[in-house]
């Protein structure tokens, strides 16, 4: 009896032992999973920053580019970049247009730039502006003699939302370094660091529980972090920022602390009790009477508890016992000598369930249907089985049925516009790198449509938001409806809504574009309270082209294409091929 108390206390030590990398290892996927995502919001991000460059690069070749017209763009990317500022300046740094007053131009701007040929065509610095710190990006513009001619400047102040969105737990830190190791952002607000200064390098490193983390004390605050690194592509210059991610090791050990002092403080018990079970032989008749007592106590709380539990044999993979929760989920499939295996949706599953503990959802048939469970398995040995594929499994079963259907839940709602039922535009972006690896692979035609209601702004200040809202709703299900199959729209914000046509060329897309059209102009739009609208959109189209990497460039070229259906009076459809026409003509035609 010595032996297996002895036995059970060095157990729950390896246990404890065990507990402890196996959360320093969950802790550092769960770090490199955080990185993950915070890096694709930064690319998401760099994204954006880079139709901004194509915004302006159009506006300076189509001779549209002035002050105004910088305006316009900056509060068109306003949702996604905040308060962000452009200029456009000559190759001496003098000031060509801005979209924020020309004396308003930070010193810090023009000092960046004059530093920045050795690096150009692309760069992103920190700088200092109206009490804030932005992010300066600049791009050299070619002529059409094919020299630098212009510098286009966008400067995306710092946004601690996109880091802190991500829901970080408690003593985690997070910086943002660009190629010059200089803090482009970090979080928390209180890190002991100053964005634009230039990071300091951690003390000694030693390996993390996985390969892409490590130990080190953080200069910021002198703790122990568990960290990782992780580089972030910044658009198509071919820059990168690397995210440094920490995770205070005194704050995800904590739980563990507590659990290890309770287990200390439960094998300290479990010996006394050793002690005074050998002081005590002499009452052993009176000790195995109470023994037996409370066997049948146990017994009946086993049978009884909710929980559904079994013992199955390992040999025979057959039930040797099944409690009254086992028995009323699956009914006569659990019965005593009936295979465990039968339960699962698929039996094959159950080789592995009953060799190690499975943390992940498996499929079970009960007799309501099937739902998702949690399978926890525990090695029973007795005395005389030691041998393997011997003795018995202890199975508990955990319903996560209503968990998974949450989890799914929330990542369609992460997907999909809540009011439109489109995709958004995170989706819209993937569906858009796939269809371009289709077209690449020689999967045919490909074509994108811009598509935005003429005069919302009236709908909402005429008849309400509500009302606005309403409308959005009707326009997003006729566009539906007027597309093929294989199409796919989405919903990029606001008004805005964005097509991918795929083996389209430009006159079958012009007319699913007509179709669309005339879908939404033709039908009014009836109101909750009785009264109907008519609303009208404009149509910019684009083809991919072969050798694109993405389709960042047919989307400008269709947003090229809508704003040309704006100007022609709205209500209309315009392609990048017919646009292209009238430019060349114009200049063929000019004096």
């Amino acid at each position: 009896m010595v032996f297996l108390v002895l036995l059970s206390l060095a157990a729950n030590f390896a246990k404890t032992l065990g507990d402890f990398s196996s959360l320093n290892e969950r802790t550092a996927r769960r770090l490199e999973t955080l990185a993950s995502a915070i890096a694709l919001r930064v690319e998401d991000r760099a994204k954006v920053v880079d139709q901004t460059f194509l915004a302006v690069g159009d506006a300076i070749e189509t001779g549209a580019l002035s002050d105004k017209k910088l305006r316009q763009i900056a509060m068109h990317e306003r949702e996604n970049l905040g308060n962000v500022s452009i200029a456009v300046l000559d190759s001496d740094n003098r000031v060509l247009a801005s979209s924020i007053p020309h004396a308003d131009l930070n010193d810090a701007w023009l000092e960046t730039l004059r530093g920045a040929t050795a690096k150009l065509p692309a760069i992103a610095q920190p700088v200092h502006h109206e009490s804030r710190w932005d992010v300066l990006f600049i791009r050299e513009h070619r002529g059409r003699a094919g020299m630098a001619d212009m510098r286009i400047v966008v400067a995306v102040p710092v946004d601690q939302g996109v880091v802190s969105s991500v829901r970080l737990p408690p003593g985690t830190t997070a910086l943002v370094l660009n190629p010059d190791d200089r803090v482009i952002g970090h979080y928390p607000s209180t890190l002991a660091v100053e964005n634009g200064s230039v990071y300091p390098v951690d003390g000694l490193r030693t390996h993390g529980p996985t390969p892409s983390t490590y130990y080190a004390i953080s200069a910021q605050d002198g703790r122990k972090h568990l960290k990782t690194m992780h580089g972030i592509a910044v658009g198509d210059s071919g820059e990168y920022w690397e995210l440094e991610l920490g995770y205070a090791v005194d704050e995800y050990r904590a739980p563990w602390l507590h659990s290890l002092y309770l287990a200390l403080l439960g094998m300290t018990i479990e010996f006394t009790l050793l002690v005074a079970g050998v002081v005590m032989l002499r009452r052993e008749k009176r000790l195995l009477e109470q023994i037996e007592t409370w066997s049948g106590f146990v017994s009946t709380i086993v049978r009884n508890i909710p929980t559904p539990i079994a013992l199955v044999s390992v040999d025979t993979g057959k039930i040797a016992l099944a409690n009254e929760g086992l028995s009323a989920i699956f009914g006569p499939r659990a019965q005593v000598g009936e295979r465990f295996s039968t339960l699962f949706a698929n039996p094959s599953n159950w080789t592995d369930s009953g060799v190690w503990d499975n943390s992940e959802p498996m499929a079970m048939l009960t007799s309501a249907g099937p739902v998702q469970m949690i399978v926890r398995c525990t090695r029973l040995l007795d005395h005389t089985s030691e041998a393997e594929g011997k003795g018995l499994v202890l199975v508990t079963l955990l319903d996560v049925s209503k968990q998974c259907a949450q989890i799914i839940e929330l990542r369609t709602e992460a997907d999909f516009d809540a009011l439109t039922k489109l995709p958004n535009r995170r989706n819209f972006t993937r569906a858009s790198e796939r269809a371009v690896a289709h077209a690449r692979q020689g999967g045919g035609e490909l074509a994108v449509l811009a598509v935005d209601l003429d005069h919302f702004k009236r709908v909402n200040d005429t008849w309400g938001h509500a009302a606005g809202d309403r409308v959005l709703e009707v326009v997003a299900e006729r566009i539906r409806a007027a597309l093929r199959d294989r199409d796919f729209p989405a919903r990029l914000g606001g008004e805005e809504f964005a097509v991918i046509l795929q083996g389209a060329t430009s006159r079958h897309a012009h007319s699913i574009a007509e179709r669309i059209r005339c879908a939404v102009a033709g039908t009014p739009i009836a109101l909750g309270d009785g009264q109907s609208i008519r609303v009208t959109m404009s149509i910019g189209i684009a083809t991919y082209r072969y050798g694109e990497p993405d389709l960042a460039a047919a989307q400008a070229r269709a947003d090229r294409a809508l704003y040309y259906a704006k100007a022609s009076g709205r209500n209309r459809v315009a392609a990048d091929d017919d646009l292209s026409a009238c430019e060349r003509d114009a200049r063929e035609t000019a004096p």
